[in-house]
């Protein structure tokens, strides 16, 4: 299965979220994307450092936007949040109830939305690399 991860900038919860399910199901192939990204910004240091600190490997990522290839490459596409689904589906004309869910409706919990954690000291970080794992080890299978 091809996943893609989408959240706002993709220097925080995607690659946080692309690096976890690597880890967690490695026969998927997995990338991120974000809404609003810039092409070529690091990950986050403190998101990095959440990510080592879960067993995750940050590896050399680079933040791009998310594009129609992007989209079309994917069998599953997952937000952090429910409004950056709507906002897939309105800007790429994707029929609701298809392929792009909110990673917490994907876990059997339509109500979460993994907060953005950019700002935050390490704790919030760290939280939020908690956070996605349990998700992801919801919404894999």
């Amino acid at each position: 299965m091809r996943v893609l991860l989408v959240c706002a900038g993709n220097t925080c919860r995607s690659p946080m979220a692309e690096a976890i399910w690597r880890r967690v199901y490695p026969e998927d192939e997995v990338a991120s994307a974000g809404l609003t990204a810039l092409r070529g910004e690091p990950m986050n240091p403190a998101a990095a450092a959440a990510l080592l600190e879960i067993g995750g490997d940050p590896g050399a990522h680079a933040s791009r936007p998310l594009t129609s290839d992007l989209l079309a490459w994917a069998d599953l596409v997952l937000t952090m949040e429910r409004s950056q689904a709507e906002a897939i589906r309105r800007r790429f004309r994707v029929p609701a109830g298809t392929r792009v869910l909110s990673l917490g409706e994907a876990a059997g919990e339509p109500g979460t939305e993994v907060a953005d954690p950019l700002g935050g000291g390490p704790e919030r970080y760290r939280a939020t690399a908690a956070r996605l794992r349990e998700l992801i080890e919801r919404a894999g299978r």
